[in-house]
């Protein structure tokens, strides 16, 4: 039985010059566990959006062909109707938040269909065990890191139990542990007969639960893979709380230090220290040897956040790289070599909000290469990079570095880290870390360390 059918479908956003879809015809089985994966902008997410209805209800544009979920054509269906069969864990977990603590999060859905309280405690109790993040209970969605935000966004739509569960993205915020813990929740929902639709880059976790991968090149379906052909495939990887202690590290021009460590121990707060966005309760931060005060260091510092909307102001790519600059001739050859640099050529006219996540994602680290600031803070860059992209700002990295700047870079992402990192800081918990030369331990002892990353609740000051 097909749950999902889609005939010959087309889509085309408001106001863009091509297709972000094109002529897909796409069967999926009750049951089944499809992966989406491919480059960057290939059209993953505007798929999973035609599935879970968002597209054209609220991203507008033109649309052809038919799509059937559960044997009722689409447009028949309202969206509030298509909601009960279909869930979606989005990219940004912030933007399907409706409350301020995580207990309530994760009962909303269950709430707002008016089921019985008794049944809500259970689901979210017994989702909150089979997720193992209990200990996320009763907290404010204010105080978690990007990694935990997206689990209680998995949670809330695991306790609703909808037919079908669609995923953009679900590991790009979330350390390997947490990643391991996303796969047996994965398993486990396939096992009970979910039928999971998944758009992602990094492929090892689910090599042994999805039926097949899709992979798509510019708005079309390249070529599917089965479960069998899939094993030999490497084409992608993908204030009230003491956050740490007595923490020292030392970095020097020409360096890359990868920050690694659990969701939610700190790491995020490190960089927002560093470029002065926040105050150290006590100790001190020195740049060139000179202690600095945060309005110093916010001046001499560039921060690349984790959610690149944040940091997009203007109506186009190219007024983004060039924001509060003379357009000079040679500061405009570097700014296109940049863009060429990471695949970005030819979006110079267009509107950032209309880019992929990816895409936004490379143009910030793109105006960081266009900054004067000798240190360059980075939160998870490859988040939602292909591997191809992740390799690209590799490169970018090192030659930023071989310029005598500073790299610090909070990531998740193994093979990223060891393409370019020169130092690692290994936050444990509030009270451990470690910094070292990557060349100090084998790559075998890097990746365990990364693998077995104990999740550990933060003292409370």
């Amino acid at each position: 039985v097909f749950v999902i059918k889609l005939e010959n479908v087309t889509f085309q956003y408001a106001n863009m010059d091509v297709p972000a879809v094109e002529k897909i015809s796409l069967h999926i089985r009750k049951g089944e566990c499809i992966v989406l994966t491919g480059h960057s902008g290939c059209g993953k997410t505007t798929l999973t959006r035609l599935i879970n209805g968002l597209v054209p209800e609220y991203y507008t544009g033109d649309l052809y062909g038919d799509i059937y979920i559960d044997g009722k054509n689409t447009d028949d269906l309202y969206i509030s109707d298509l909601s009960k069969i279909v869930g979606s864990v989005f990219q940004d977990s912030r933007s399907q938040f409706f409350t301020l603590d995580t207990t309530a999060e994760m009962a909303f859905s269950c709430e707002n269909t008016g089921m019985e309280q008794e049944e809500i405690v259970s689901r979210v109790v017994n989702t909150a065990e089979n997720m193992g993040i209990e200990y996320l209970l009763e907290r404010s969605i204010f105080e978690l890191s990007s990694g935990e935000k997206q689990m209680i966004a998995v949670g809330s739509v695991c306790a609703y139990s909808p037919q079908i569960l669609v995923f953009d993205e679900p590991s790009a915020n979330l350390d390997l542990e947490a990643v391991e813990r996303l796969k047996k929740i994965m398993k486990g929902l396939k096992e009970k007969g979910y039928t999971i639709v998944i758009s992602e880059h990094r492929l090892h976790y689910l090599v042994d639960i999805c039926d097949k991968a899709i992979f798509m090149k510019d708005g079309k379906i390249e070529r599917i893979f089965r479960k069998e052909e899939l094993k030999n495939l490497t084409f992608y990887y993908d204030k009230n709380r003491k956050i740490f202690e007595n923490l020292n590290a030392e970095a020097r021009e020409g360096q890359i230090i990868g920050i690694i460590g659990h969701n939610g121990v700190g790491k995020s707060t490190f960089l927002e220290l560093l470029c002065g966005l926040k105050k150290p309760c006590r100790g001190e931060i020195r740049l060139d040897n000179q202690i600095t005060n945060a309005k110093k260091r916010q001046k001499r510092t560039y921060y690349v956040m984790q959610d690149s909307d944040c940091q997009l102001f203007t109506e186009s790519v190219e007024k983004e790289l060039f924001l509060g600059k003379v357009q000079e001739e040679a500061l405009h050859r570097k700014g296109q070599a940049v863009l060429k640099q990471l695949g970005l050529s030819e979006y110079g006219k267009r509107h950032p909000a209309s880019l992929s996540g990816g895409q936004k994602q490379r143009l910030c680290i793109a105006v960081s290469c266009m900054k004067e600031s000798n240190v360059l803070c980075f939160d998870e860059p490859t988040s939602g990079l292909d591997y191809e992209s992740m390799v690209k700002i590799s490169s970018i990295f090192e030659g930023m570095a071989a310029e005598g700047k500073i790299l610090m870079v909070v990531t998740h992402d193994y093979e990223f880290m060891m393409q370019c990192c020169t130092h690692v800081l290994y936050m444990e918990n509030a009270a451990k870390n470690e910094f070292f030369a990557i060349n100090e331990k084998s790559p075998a002892e890097l990746l365990e360390m990364m693998t077995n990353m104990k999740k550990v609740r933060a003292n409370k000051c």
